[in-house]
């Protein structure tokens, strides 16, 4: 869902907005695609951030709660996004998942199919990427890692926002992927009425997705204190709790 060439307000999964503010034109207008310190110091100065989230009708706060990526409710987002939102709550109450496109299930899960294999070196990243505990070589094994395809295009000198890494459970077909992305180039908050678990004292959202054929996938999203993660795992039965495990030690080990 788009408002502007300049502020796009996504929500690519139910219960979190990211906004991820692109440069001012002038930018691009480097010949070297160096962007000017002084361009980069506004795009990253909390009042441009403001000033983009209300251009995109954010109120009550809201607005002030996105660029500190804390959750917002759904009375504080631009009235456009409410009565999608409040309709999906409703349904995953009553169904206990969220109703997914098959297209949106494959956006996941087709990360196997671009995977810059076995490499622990993720190169063209715009942020130092989180440490991963050592233990969670015990259960699964590290396959690599691809950037989102919908968020970053592989032609595009400039870096990745966001990346992830791939492991494959060795007892079973879990498939268990890491994603972080920079939230210094945006803003991701989690929706005050999707919050149902905490990570480390941080509010978190745990979900399920499901598609018309019934591909489901599990889902665990949060915020640390430069990065936000959303951990991905489908393929067999693990579980809320074991996903809580693996959460909590990734952000303790980095924030």
């Amino acid at each position: 869902m788009e408002f502007s060439k300049e502020n796009r307000i996504q929500h690519p999964q139910l219960g979190v907005i990211s906004a991820p503010t692109s440069f001012p034109p002038d930018i691009h207008e480097v010949s070297d695609n160096t962007p000017p310190q002084e361009a980069i110091d506004e795009f990253q100065s909390e009042e441009f951030k403001i000033q983009s989230a209300l251009s995109a009708g954010y109120s009550g706060g809201g607005e002030r709660s996105l660029v500190k990526n804390q959750a917002i409710s759904i009375n504080e987002m631009p009235e456009a996004l409410q009565p999608m939102l409040k309709a999906s709550l409703s349904e995953v109450r009553e169904k206990g998942y969220e109703s997914a496109s098959e297209e949106d299930i494959a956006n996941i899960t087709d990360i196997e199919n671009n995977l810059m294999e076995g490499q622990s070196v993720i190169k063209n990243l715009s942020f130092e990427p989180s440490k991963i505990q050592d233990d969670i070589h015990e259960t699964y094994r590290y396959e690599g890692y691809a950037y989102d395809s919908v968020t970053h295009n592989p032609d595009n000198s400039l870096p990745a926002n966001s990346v992830r890494r791939l492991f494959r459970k060795m007892d079973s077909n879990g498939v268990l992927i890491i994603e972080e992305s920079t939230l210094q180039n945006g803003h991701n908050s989690l929706v005050k009425e999707f919050v149902n678990s905490s990570v480390s004292d941080k509010e978190a959202m745990y979900s399920i997705r499901k598609s018309p054929s019934n591909k489901a996938l599990s889902l665990l999203t949060w915020n640390g204190k430069e990065h936000s993660y959303t951990l991905y795992h489908y393929g067999d039965n693990t579980t809320k709790e074991e996903l809580l495990i693996i959460a909590n030690k990734l952000d303790s080990m980095n924030n």
